[in-house]
């Protein structure tokens, strides 16, 4: 048993084995501790334990509303992204979305989703959407730009590359912009 006032810095950690045990140990005191469930499902995700999450998430959603049903439900968005379940999770972000227009990390994770699937017009909106609340996000920008580039807009995915780089300057994404804006290759052969 753990003597951690906060269990829930044993998941920012990443020791998702032991989170899981310390939610599990709360979820037998009470068992109507839904954040407790819900990480228990993080933890579970996070070391790959991806069918026990979903149930996790999915019970959850199944009790009476409460405000840990966006959470639940942005996991289970990412859990079906990892699973490469690309419309699945999609699905998952937009009922989320309809829920709070404004969640930005739904958004940004729909928007990767719709790139899967090839709606670059639809993820460029969700990039957007990010970026009207965090211009400075990389991932968006980044991804914004690669989005502009399939409807020939070039000129504005070199400004969405550009502020890659100037908002985040050691990320993976301002790596690959740079590449772009050097004129070589990005991975996976986008110019």
């Amino acid at each position: 048993r753990t003597t951690d006032p906060n269990p829930g810095r044993i998941l920012y950690r990443r020791d998702y084995r032991n989170a899981e045990k310390v939610f599990a140990e709360a979820l037998a005191l009470d068992g109507n501790l839904v954040e407790a469930l819900n990480n228990r499902g993080v933890a579970r995700m996070e070391a790959g334990a991806l069918e026990e999450a979903e149930k996790d998430f999915q019970e959850v959603l199944s009790r009476d509303r409460v405000s840990e049903h966006g959470n639940a439900r942005l996991n289970l968005g990412l859990l079906r992204a990892r699973q490469l379940r690309w419309s699945d999770a999609e699905r998952e972000l937009t009922t989320l979305l309809e829920d709070d227009p404004g969640h930005p990390r739904a958004a940004r994770e729909r928007g990767l989703a719709r790139m899967k699937l090839e709606d670059f017009a639809g993820a460029l909106e969700d990039f957007l959407l990010v970026l009207r609340e965090d211009p400075k996000d990389p991932v968006s920008n980044y991804n914004a730009a690669l989005c502009l580039l399939t409807t020939n807009r070039r000129d504005l995915a070199v400004r969405y590359m550009e502020r890659t780089v100037e908002a985040a300057p050691e990320s993976e994404e301002a790596r690959k912009a740079r590449r772009f804006l050097g004129g070589e290759p990005a991975a996976g052969g986008i110019v």
